[in-house]
């Protein structure tokens, strides 16, 4: 039988390498942030068609056996098109370049996002994952859902996504900056807050359609007046995920150089002396260079927390605690007690318990009058921690190196909970009937069906 000319040979070659780009013969394409999270994570998009390249070129050696056999590798390639999204097929696709760094609970359904680009949803309080599309390739920091079908998300370049079909679709909204958004909390379908990079704080009364620049002067000092040192110690790096190590216990890789942890968007902001050189405690900077004084307050804010209507408390850098009640059109920088870094803020028992921030070093505080006074609560330990959450009576807090901590709410001190993990932990949510949901790098989910009590790891890896 004659042998098909060079020319021949390359159109068969070009049109099986486009049939079979995902054969395990055919390299398979970078991951990148412009392939929609959910055709990397489904089994469509893995799952290898049954034929041998070798065969298939002997088999073309005449115009027949070149229709014959294209005919048979499009039915292959497409017979792998099913929609199997379930545990072992999007968990278990995840990687060690994948992170998650927030999660939220609607009633029974969970919403988990981080980079790149990646929305994960739960249907069933954490049993069963699908993966959404909508994340854009970018790293998403926070997500927040008012109930099952309305939700924000937040992440890097200002980018704000919003849903009203529980996630069966995510749309940009339009945002006035480019920095990174850290944290969002909305208060109702209309009023919302997000915070991030260089005391960036956006605000919408209108569920998104619009969000304005917060600009406004900022009071430094509360009610009593506590005086701020002339000059502010060296500016702390905010970062999750910079981890040395990951989320398997005695494993050595390291997340070094990695492009895509929120330490390198938590970097270092420039050393402003927004304390008061020996004179009242209350003399005003300027909140991302609002108003017409000298001074700019430009901290990197890491959470934000909705009191009620208008009312938002917002915590950052060199343990910084601001407070509004009229809609942001003025702020108090509240003493905190800490210079350490502040990553999470919030009331995870409800707007009638305490509020809770998290820290750098070890550092959680908690507070019982709004944000006003803070008092310190022992960890035990010298780690970064990043969010916290509650179930029952009791508070859960996670950070690096696996670190779980828990305690009752009112406890002084928190105790570890063992998970036998190494890597850190930058998200923590709890739902209805004691369910709970952690999540970090590498992609790690760990579920609770026992209001924490234990703990286990989901998908086969």
């Amino acid at each position: 039988m004659k042998r098909p000319s060079p020319s021949v040979r390359r159109k068969i070659n070009s049109a099986f390498g486009r049939c079979c780009i995902h054969s395990r013969f055919v390299p398979q394409p970078q991951r990148t942030g412009s392939m929609p999270a959910a055709a990397r994570l489904t089994r469509a998009a893995y799952q290898r068609p049954r034929c041998d390249l070798f065969v298939l070129r002997r088999t073309l050696t005449n115009s027949a056996g070149l229709l014959l056999a294209l005919l048979l590798l499009l039915a292959a390639c497409h017979s792998t098109g099913e929609s199997d999204r379930d545990l072992g097929t999007v968990i278990d696709r995840l990687t060690q370049r994948d992170r998650l760094y927030g999660v939220t609970f609607a009633g029974e359904q969970v919403w988990a996002v981080g980079f790149p680009g990646l929305i994960l949803h739960s249907p069933d309080g954490g049993e069963t994952w699908d993966a959404q599309e909508g994340g854009r390739g970018e790293a998403l920091f926070d997500v927040e859902m008012l109930d099952e079908t309305t939700g924000w998300i937040v992440g890097r370049n200002g980018l704000v996504l919003h849903t009203t079909d529980g996630g069966g679709s995510w749309t940009p909204q339009k945002t006035p900056t480019e920095m990174a958004l850290y944290s969002v909390d909305f208060f109702s379908k209309s009023e919302g807050w997000a915070v991030g990079e260089f005391a960036t704080v956006l605000r919408t009364t209108d569920g998104g359609e619009s969000w304005e620049l917060v600009t406004a002067t900022l009071t430094v000092g509360g009610p009593s007046g506590p005086k701020i040192g002339a000059e502010a110690p060296p500016t702390e790096e905010l970062e999750i995920g910079d981890d040395e190590g990951d989320n398997d216990e005695g494993d050595d890789d390291d997340d070094e150089g990695d492009e895509d942890d929120w330490g390198d968007d938590f970097g270092d902001a420039p050393g402003v002396d927004y304390g008061v050189d020996g004179g009242d405690a209350d003399e005003d900077v300027n909140l991302a260079g609002g108003g017409d004084g000298p001074k700019v307050f430009d901290r990197h804010l890491g959470g934000v927390c909705v009191l009620g209507p208008g009312t938002v408390l917002a915590a950052g850098e060199s343990g910084v605690v601001l407070r509004t009640d009229d809609s942001g059109a003025t702020w108090r920088k509240l003493d905190s007690g800490e210079w350490a870094s502040l990553y999470g803020i919030g009331h995870p028992a409800g707007p009638d318990g305490p509020a809770f921030v998290a820290g750098s070093s070890g550092v959680v505080r908690r507070s019982t009058d709004g944000g006003i006074t803070w008092e310190k609560v022992k960890t035990g330990t010298e780690q970064h921690l990043f969010r916290t959450a509650s179930s029952g009576e009791r508070v859960f807090v996670v950070g690096r190196r696996g670190l779980l901590l828990a305690g009752a709410l009112d406890a002084d001190a928190l105790e570890p909970v063992p998970l036998g993990l190494w890597g850190w932990l930058s998200g923590i949510a709890f739902g209805p009937d004691g369910r709970g949901v952690i999540v970090g790098g590498q992609g790690l989910i760990m579920t609770t069906t026992d209001h924490g009590a234990t703990w286990r790891r989901a998908g086969s890896r």
